[in-house]
């Protein structure tokens, strides 16, 4: 499944002065920076220093403010509390969460970066976008998140706009927190993203390791060109799971161990008439 996590914000000064009352839909938002419930229980501890948008109103900033697309999965954004939303310098991060199945450590860590790139290259090649990254992008193995800074410029275009996506593993999915801004604030993206990564407290039942291999689907999303295996689950976290497989083993083993003893007993046993041959 195609994954629409990465949001392009290519929002220009012009979009914001030409929308029809923009001042007044920026004034009815309703910010918040108390700790946010997100769909599946996680919770989002909201960083010092920034201030979160819900579903609603991010879709109105986003959407009629700035023309862009909205995923569908939408959880809300976070947004610095001193940015200036009509800005072209504004920035900030859209949360997104797709119900697209568990990715087993073994496939996260064999990632390759390059065939992803030239996969989303080929996406926006109709867009005339240039995308490259912005650092060497990583797994943290011990956080279970993908860190992809990506950047997208325009052929010909001077400035590049920032794409830092966070990819937070889940049972069920993943959290995506697409982390905005143009290239005159690469520094500032760049030092939110472990902050943001952070500010996820997993729901304990919804969490990656979580995941049952009776039950649960695995991955969908990882794009096929930059990732041979798709959903091949981790034979330890499988095996962890997998109480009914081990006592299923347990009772073959113990029923082949029984058949054995029976069969020995049979051939040590003694017969009751015994027929000497040379009688006949």
């Amino acid at each position: 499944m195609r994954s629409f996590c990465w949001v392009v914000c290519l929002f220009l000064c012009q979009y914001a002065a030409a929308a029809v009352n923009t001042d007044a839909v920026i004034s009815s938002f309703s910010w918040q920076t108390s700790s946010q419930v997100l769909t599946e229980g996680h919770m989002l501890r909201v960083p010092e220093g920034f201030r979160f948008l819900n579903k609603r109103d991010s879709y109105k900033l986003l959407h009629d403010v700035w023309h862009n697309e909205v995923h569908p999965g939408l959880q809300g954004m976070l947004v610095p509390a001193d940015v200036d939303l009509l800005s072209a310098d504004a920035w900030g991060a859209t949360i997104i969460y797709e119900n697209s199945g568990y990715l087993a450590e073994t496939d996260a860590l064999k990632m390759d970066y390059d065939r992803l790139l030239a996969g989303r290259r080929k996406e926006h090649a109709n867009r005339q976008l240039q995308v490259d990254w912005l650092e060497k992008p990583w797994y943290d193995a011990s956080a279970h998140v993908f860190h992809w800074p990506l950047t997208y410029r325009q052929d010909g275009g001077a400035g590049a706009i920032i794409n830092y996506e966070l990819r937070l593993l889940t049972r069920h999915g993943q959290l995506c927190f697409t982390i905005f801004g143009n290239n005159h604030n690469a520094a500032k993206v760049l030092a939110a993203a472990p902050v943001l990564a952070a500010a996820v407290e997993q729901a304990p039942d919804a969490s990656y390791t979580a995941f049952n291999i009776h039950t649960d689907k695995l991955a969908e999303w990882i794009p096929h060109q930059a990732l041979g295996t798709v959903g091949t689950p981790d034979i330890l976290q499988a095996l962890s799971n997998s109480w009914l497989f081990v006592a299923v083993c347990l009772l073959m083993v113990l029923f082949v161990y029984t058949m054995q003893l029976f069969h020995q007993r049979r051939k040590s046993g003694h017969h009751l008439f015994h027929i000497d041959e040379h009688l006949n």
